[in-house]
């Protein structure tokens, strides 16, 4: 059943994952003061003023009669990161040994409109999602208009456009989710494809499967390139710089105890479940693989359960299985185990997801950061980095 709630998360062949026309930059006047402070967010990683500065905010509404379902988005980031930054922007708060020591509180002028656009989008519990941070949170270097080719979505060419920080690490870790989510676009179209050639099951349907499934595979592979542009070779044009993102980026996504966990680690975005999806993807072993499909799964938009069920439902892989001894069957079989390999495989996503993971949670561990963006905090015992590559190895 498709969600009759508004949805800060389009789903298009056009576009794939990503808004059909560019983030909006302004809300309207009656809500000014939101876009006022969102200017003031990076310098406020120094200051000792944070919260007195968000309690003093002006209580602005976000409910129907308030705010127009069209400035959603915006609000939605906007009011995550503040919430976050009333939480760790500071020294006192920021470099906390422990999250449990964090008070959960916020002030009514964050809480109650959280409130009313958590309602608004379908969401159970106020959290930042990766459509927050990422998909509906950038803009494109020269163009002033609200219309773009989704092909410059290139990690190069892109902006944070409501920075917590504004250094470099942050704008290209959150800015590669974009471009993976714009290597993936053709998935749909292959998808509705792949289902009414199912569908027909004539001569022409292994024909079409093997000629979709090398699209997939290759938008799998240009996501792998995306990835990898996250790099901490300090002579790399896409220099994420691992102690920078530990210190600051990697810490922000994670909220006090009382409250939901976010959706701003990469199993909470809409491309890890949808080739989930695509592959019919059974086992999901390891902390890691729960923590993917009960709790990423929960933190994406209601349009994208359903979208994702939808695919899951196409049966492309039972329909393999069971049609695996007939003719001209070869090359479909041949190019669905290929996108596995792409995806599962040794140097596939998967694969190079947990050589990153282990590169800067190595890093990360050893200058003090003890919880991850999946929300669960350990102390550091004996290189932490290791334990959870091999969990995430177990998951794929």
């Amino acid at each position: 059943m498709i969600s009759n709630q508004f949805s800060d998360l389009s789903i298009t062949e056009e576009f794939g994952f990503l808004p059909t026309t560019l983030p909006i930059e302004k809300l309207p006047s009656s809500h000014k003061a939101w876009d006022e402070v969102a200017l003031q967010i990076p310098e406020l990683f120094f200051s000792q003023n944070t919260q007195q500065l968000l309690k003093a905010l002006p209580l602005l509404r976000a409910d129907e009669e308030s705010l127009d379902s069209t400035f959603l988005p915006r609000a939605s980031t906007i009011l995550s990161i503040l919430a976050s930054c009333y939480w760790r922007h500071g020294y006192e708060n920021f470099f906390s040994i422990r999250i449990a020591d964090i008070s959960g509180f916020l002030p009514d002028s964050i809480i109650i409109p959280w409130l009313d656009v958590t309602r608004r989008l379908g969401r159970l519990n106020p959290f930042q999602s990766a459509t927050d941070l990422f998909l509906n949170n950038f803009k494109i270097k020269g163009n002033n208009g609200i219309k773009y080719n989704p092909s410059d979505a290139l990690l190069e060419n892109l902006e944070v456009l409501v920075p917590s920080f504004g250094n470099e690490g942050e704008r290209v870790f959150y800015m590669s989710f974009v471009e993976i989510h714009a290597c993936i676009i053709p998935i749909n179209a292959a998808m509705s494809r792949i289902q009414k050639a199912i569908l027909d099951d004539s001569e022409e349907t292994p024909v079409v499967l093997a000629q979709e499934l090398i699209i997939i595979t290759n938008c799998v592979r240009s996501a792998i390139k995306a990835l990898k542009k996250i790099n901490p070779n300090p002579m790399s044009q896409t220099y994420c710089d691992p102690v920078l993102w530990a210190k600051t980026v990697a810490i922000l996504a994670v909220p006090p105890n009382e409250h939901q966990q976010g959706g701003t680690s990469g199993a909470s975005t809409p491309f890890v479940h949808l080739l989930d999806a695509i592959i019919g993807r059974q086992r999901y072993r390891s902390h890691y693989g729960q923590y993917v499909k009960h709790e990423g799964m929960y933190l994406l938009p209601n349009n994208a359960k359903d979208y994702i069920t939808f695919v899951k439902e196409i049966g492309l892989r039972f329909y393999l299985d069971k049609n695996q001894n007939r003719k001209n069957f070869d090359s479909a079989l041949f190019e669905f185990n290929n996108l596995i390999d792409a995806y599962a495989g040794q140097g596939g996503w998967l694969d190079e997801h947990v050589s990153k993971v282990f590169n800067y949670l190595a890093v990360a561990t050893l200058v003090g950061r003890n919880q991850s963006t999946s929300g669960h905090e350990r102390h550091v015992f004996q290189e932490t980095w290791v334990e959870v590559a091999e969990d995430l190895k177990i998951t794929i």
